[in-house]
């Protein structure tokens, strides 16, 4: 189950924080502003800047924080298959489920 909540904390509405709670586990989200001449970009061309944005954040990958939460489920989740790896899935079968998903 997924649930969100928005709400606003600047008083010109361009700060809003978003709470998200999927399966039980709550985490915030702060959404920002775009940058200026944004929307006008074509759909490609607003792909390619995102993409060039992520190539300079993934150029040094040790400096992107992890979420303490991320750590966690992690962690759990490698505690789930310790305790029983039969209940594992193959990165095959995840993607195939996946695919399925999107047809």
């Amino acid at each position: 189950m997924l649930i969100s909540h928005f709400s606003s904390d600047a008083l010109d509405g361009t700060t809003t924080k978003r709470t998200v709670t999927f399966w039980g586990r709550t985490m915030d989200c702060t959404k920002i502003s775009e940058p200026t001449g944004f929307s006008e970009l074509s759909k490609m061309e607003q792909i390619r800047y995102l993409q060039a944005l992520w190539d300079r954040i993934a150029e040094k990958p040790n400096e992107i924080p992890v979420p303490e939460s991320h750590i966690q489920l992690a962690e759990q989740r490698l505690d789930e298959y310790r305790r029983d790896p039969s209940q594992g899935r193959s990165a095959h079968n995840v993607f195939d489920r996946l695919q399925k998903k999107d047809r």
